[in-house]
């Protein structure tokens, strides 16, 4: 949650939280010795992406169901020789600035 305060955005924690653990716990399932986790924003939604760097996987059906279920915004996998891509977008919402004067140009 910290990085997507640091762009600018107020996460909802509770949801963030448990889509990030529901991919994480995917990508662990896979059997791979090691998972990177990923995230990027754009327009008030943020993706996060696990990688289980295992390219011997399974498919698990239910696993988008409870993803769908948390309310993301979109969701999927993608299986590739490097591993198993589990994404994830959700949206956040912009931090409110205080308002700043006007900048002004003196001559």
């Amino acid at each position: 949650m910290k990085q997507l305060r640091d762009w600018g955005y107020t996460p909802d924690d509770d949801k963030t939280t448990a889509v990030v653990r529901q991919l994480v716990h995917a990508a662990v399932a896979d059997g791979g010795t090691r998972i990177s986790l990923h995230m990027t924003h754009q327009h008030d939604q943020a993706a996060i992406v696990a990688v289980s760097h295992h390219p011997a996987v399974t498919e698990d059906p239910a696993f988008l169901r409870r993803i769908v279920g948390l309310g993301v915004a979109d969701c999927g996998t993608e299986s590739t020789p490097d591993g198993r891509y589990i994404w994830a977008v959700i949206e956040v919402e912009a931090l409110a600035l205080p308002n700043k004067p006007a900048a002004t140009i003196s001559r």
